[in-house]
């Protein structure tokens, strides 16, 4: 694999109801009202505000169809695009996040749906384009670590990229995945299957930016909505950590916290009130006052 390139899964792990494309080697999906059609196509949705556009952030180690069963449930009005992240740097994550955006004619401004490492990557396109995004949804944002922490995830790179992606899965899965989350056993046993599938030269390049991540003065200048939600019985981003980072949001307009019944991989382990929460803090926000703030009544604001 060069260097750049994306995880591919296997064509038994597409979801039919992606409209799936490519750009510049970046496999991407489409799907929501009327899917959106690209600009080749000649139909720019425009600033159509009844149809919210979104963007969902795969974690590390995922892709594309790790939001398929939080997309179904969404409300049919959102537009809708992932896309399966390559294997780069931070701000050549953000800018693959803005092309595919212009590629595919989203209309601006465009939510951000992140989970765990991906919320690096929301974060910082959020900073860098504070007029494209009209809010963030992070859903067990992984944003830092201590040095326990690199140390772990430099030898799980090493040991993915020397024994295969086989000798990792059932190791992180026992974390990011607990049986007290495992609810849905097809669904765990396809992620599983995915997450074994995935290309060991890409999750360890994810491992190691997730390492050197240092965001403190990205997110303090964030300045649009965000919902930080945190998973009960995550132990790798505990509700108490989730909670600093949304008090860091100190230049955010309008920030709320919510912890849920979930684990770290809250959109496939809990893809129903994953959807519940986002639609209805995008809803409250979609014709905001921007200096107004609406608590939610299942969060609890900062």
């Amino acid at each position: 694999m060069t260097k750049g390139s994306p995880v591919v899964p296997t064509t038994s792990h597409r979801d039919s109801a992606w409209q799936y494309g490519s750009l510049a080697g970046i496999r991407y999906g489409l799907r929501g009202r009327d899917r959106v059609k690209t600009q080749d196509e000649g139909d720019d949705p425009g600033n159509d505000q009844d149809h919210p556009s979104l963007v969902l952030l795969h974690e590390m180690g995922g892709q594309i169809e790790s939001w398929s069963d939080m997309a179904a449930m969404l409300d049919s009005r959102f537009r809708m695009l992932a896309y399966d992240q390559r294997s780069v740097g931070m701000e050549e994550h953000a800018d693959d996040l803005g092309r595919l955006v212009n590629s595919v004619g989203l209309s601006k401004p465009y939510w951000l749906i992140a989970a765990a490492a991906g919320a690096g990557i929301a974060l910082v396109h959020a900073a860098r384009h504070p007029h494209c995004v009209a809010g963030l949804v992070l859903c067990a944002a992984a944003i830092e670590v201590d040095d326990k922490r690199r140390a772990y995830l430099e030898n799980r790179a090493v040991i993915a990229l020397r024994d295969g992606m086989a000798a990792v899965v059932d190791s992180s899965l026992s974390r990011s995945y607990p049986t007290v989350v495992q609810r849905d056993a097809a669904a765990f046993a396809s992620y599983r299957e995915r997450m074994l599938a995935s290309s060991p030269e890409a999750y360890a390049s994810a491992n190691r930016l997730l390492a050197n991540m240092a965001l403190d003065e990205v997110i303090a200048s964030v300045q649009c909505p965000c919902l930080v939600m945190a998973g009960t019985h995550d132990v790798m981003r505990p509700p108490a950590d989730l909670r600093r980072l949304a008090n860091a949001l100190v230049n955010a307009q309008g920030v709320e916290f919510v912890e849920i019944d979930s684990g770290h991989l809250m959109a496939v382990q809990t893809p129903a009130e994953v959807a519940q929460l986002a639609s209805q803090f995008i809803a409250r926000h979609e014709h905001r006052h921007l200096h107004r703030h609406i608590p939610s009544s299942r969060g609890l604001p900062v």
